[in-house]
């Protein structure tokens, strides 16, 4: 008895839910596509500021950057196919940081013009990322990924904001004005609650797209 012919179907992309989802082919494209253009824009940066003001902080936090996209690009590709939410999630987080870090080393001017259009289109390129990430997570175990990733936003939004009012009391001269007695408890009080607040929001963001890499796995 002859054995049944193999049957050739499309496997899909890192991104693709199952087997037999098309819905996602677009998504390998633009994460292609991000991913080359967050590598340009580094490229381009590169060659200005070793041209015109050499800085080895700054060169340092391009290279993270170009490091990310190129990960992100060989994802696309369908170099690595497990967690590719997660994936781009880090790479989206990164991206942003390494960019507002190397546009702080920078002085926020290059040449004398602002570099600030250029961090937002830093942004933008992360924020793209991030959020083609979050959908691939959503669109898989909604119900529980959703939640959890609410609670880590929500936790993450509280850490920036105790920051933001920190260093406003900080430029106001508040904190100095309270005695040092009070101070060193008051610091390791809220160094405690900062702490929590972090680990608590990236344990339930990575929840989440451990969710979707689950259904990932059940549905395959």
């Amino acid at each position: 008895m002859n054995p049944p012919a193999r049957i050739l179907v499309y496997q899909g992309g890192p991104f693709t839910l199952t087997t037999a989802d098309r819905s996602t082919r677009g998504i390998d494209l633009a994460v292609l596509l991000l991913s080359a253009s967050l590598a340009l824009s580094v490229l381009a940066m590169l060659a200005l500021h070793i041209w015109i003001a050499p800085d080895p902080f700054v060169i340092a936090f391009e290279l993270i950057v170009l490091l990310c996209a190129v990960f992100a690009f060989l994802l696309a590709r369908g170099r690595f196919r497990q967690g590719p939410s997660l994936t781009l999630a880090c790479a989206s987080a990164i991206v942003a940081v390494a960019s507002l870090l190397a546009f702080v080393a920078s002085n926020q001017m290059l040449a004398g013009r602002s570099l600030l259009p250029y961090l937002g289109l830093r942004f933008a390129l992360a924020g793209a990322l991030g959020l083609i990430g979050a959908w691939l997570v959503l669109r898989r175990r909604p119900r529980e990924a959703v939640g959890s990733l609410v609670r880590g936003l929500a936790a993450g939004a509280v850490l920036v904001a105790g920051v933001a009012v920190a260093l406003r009391w900080g430029n106001a001269g508040a904190i100095g004005s309270i005695s040092p007695v009070l101070l060193v408890p008051l610091a390791l009080v809220a160094a405690t609650i900062g702490l929590g607040l972090m680990a608590a929001s990236v344990h339930f963001i990575i929840r989440a797209f451990e969710f979707g890499n689950a259904a990932r796995s059940d549905q395959r």
